[in-house]
């Protein structure tokens, strides 16, 4: 996922003043107030003819009323909001610092929150509270109000680990029209070998070397202008070629630099339907590791991004070992696309090629980082789409419900969800939905970001969402 388009929005720290505190007490004891009269007779009220120091703030009159003079008490002001209250502005806040949609699209009714958390300290949101590295190190960390239920979060939130304006939640009507006994969809679903793809993963990501046709190759990284993203590039064309299908090496020069988009493509039994695409990045990088260099240093990508490529390739393997009586009606389009992280680059030349040619799609799926299980949203990933899209995104809504029940996705038709190859068809106008884990781990762009330090059931749900998806909407969309 690439690191400049996660997340961009302004972050404003405000400062809160603390008021005075004011003595609600209005006297001390009665007899004090007492004020004797001229012939010396305690307890007699005030003449009205006498000097006005000789009566204190607040004495009562002989009709007993406040004095003209006294201080109104002051309306007590309504208590500042705590972690994930609604606000409007910095002041309505404890902190001092209120996320609104002018600061960060989506929240709507604002947000109390606090800047400069440590997401390695379990307490520094305090005990209701966690800390969000919501840029992966390229923005100020905020707090989150932690929760298990809406009845956790103020009116107008919902829950997905932590609080979230419902604006971020999107939660359409499912339309009903899958059988979860489909044996279509079944197949592909179920055909995912883990054994498989954790030892392709383990290639990919460099931990184990690929015994290629001139011998064994590690590939150390996959970032551009390592020389080992070349040997990344021939190993993924050889899984897609293992799997029967005809690869295309789509090569394109940015400002001087090489890339190369592969393209494998599966014909379904009917050629006048649109075609569905699974999408995914190879490239990686670990710009977060100090004096990291791009074209020597390690960047195995094993969640980011080599959890999508593999699966990608586990559903080209499916379907292209299926018999030509069971192939989907829709044809199904696989790209592997190389810049990612340099700014969706491969996306963006291969959505202007499409539109150039005039081409039509039905949707795309795009899977990027799904290997750790977010700290604040546990076991649970964004599955992001256009509002226009969203008959379609329901019906893979539907699929992953019905074939990857153990499978969390949080919906949302929020467009600030831009940082991967998807955003490139949004702006084409093109169908596209996008599965992606976030907030990004403490090991995104490290080179630390490795199999063993994976979480391997939360990315096996991830896979088998991604296979359902692709699935249903292979063989299952009608519209």
């Amino acid at each position: 996922m690439t690191r400049n388009t996660i997340l961009s929005f302004a972050v404003t720290a405000v400062l809160v003043l603390a008021a005075a505190a004011c003595d609600g007490n209005g006297g001390g004891d009665e007899d004090a107030r007492d004020i004797e009269a001229d012939d010396g007779a305690p307890g007699e009220d005030v003449d009205v003819d006498a000097p006005e120091e000789a009566q204190e703030p607040g004495e009562d009159d002989e009709a007993g009323e406040p004095d003209a003079e006294e201080d109104v008490e002051q309306e007590e002001a309504p208590p500042k909001g705590k972690l994930g209250d609604p606000c409007a502005v910095p002041s309505d806040c404890e902190s001092g610092i209120c996320i609104t949609d002018v600061l960060f699209p989506g929240f709507e009714d604002g947000y109390c929150s606090m800047l400069f958390c440590d997401p390695a300290d379990p307490v520094s949101c305090g005990a209701d509270g966690i800390c969000i590295d919501v840029g992966g190190g390229d923005l100020p960390t905020v707090c989150a109000r932690t929760c298990e239920t809406a009845s956790g979060c103020a009116e107008g939130q919902d829950c997905a680990g932590i609080c979230l304006p419902d604006s971020f939640v999107d939660e359409p009507e499912l339309p009903d029209v899958l059988d979860p006994a489909d044996a279509s969809i079944l197949a592909v679903v179920d055909g995912l070998d883990e054994d498989r793809m954790q030892g392709r993963l383990e290639v990919l990501s460099g931990q184990t070397p690929w015994d290629s046709p001139g011998g064994p190759v590690t590939i150390a990284s996959r970032a551009v202008g390592h020389a080992s993203h070349a040997d990344a590039a021939d190993y993924l064309e050889s899984l897609l070629a293992g799997a029967g299908l005809t690869v295309s090496r789509l090569e394109f020069d940015r400002e001087g630099t090489p890339y190369v988009n592969l393209e494998a493509r599966l014909a379904g039994s009917n050629p006048a339907l649109d075609p569905v695409l699974v999408t995914a990045h190879y490239d990686s990088d670990a710009i977060n590791t100090s004096g990291w260099d791009p074209a020597t240093g390690p960047a195995p990508g094993a969640s980011d991004n080599g959890t999508g490529s593999i699966v990608l390739v586990e559903i080209a393997g499916i379907l292209g070992g299926l018999a030509p009586a069971d192939l989907p009606p829709r044809g199904v389009i696989f790209v592997l696309f190389d810049g990612e992280e340099a700014g969706l680059l491969g996306s963006d030349q291969y959505v202007a090629d499409l539109a150039a040619a005039g081409g039509t799609i039905m949707c795309v799926i795009n899977v990027d980082m799904v290997g750790w299980d977010p700290a604040a949203t546990p076991g649970r990933y964004w599955y992001t789409y256009r509002p226009d899209d969203q008959a379609k995104a329901a019906l893979g809504l539907e699929a992953i419900a019905d074939f990857a029940p153990e499978a969390q996705p949080i919906p949302s038709t929020l467009e600030i969800w831009g940082g991967s190859d998807h955003y490139s068809f949004w702006m084409g106008g093109y169908c596209g939905a996008s599965m992606s884990g976030f907030p990004p781990d403490p090991l995104y762009h490290t080179v630390d970001d490795t199999v063993p330090n994976m979480d391997w059931a939360y990315f096996m749900a991830a896979a088998r969402s991604a296979a359902a998806v692709a699935a249903a909407w292979a063989y299952r969309w009608t519209g």
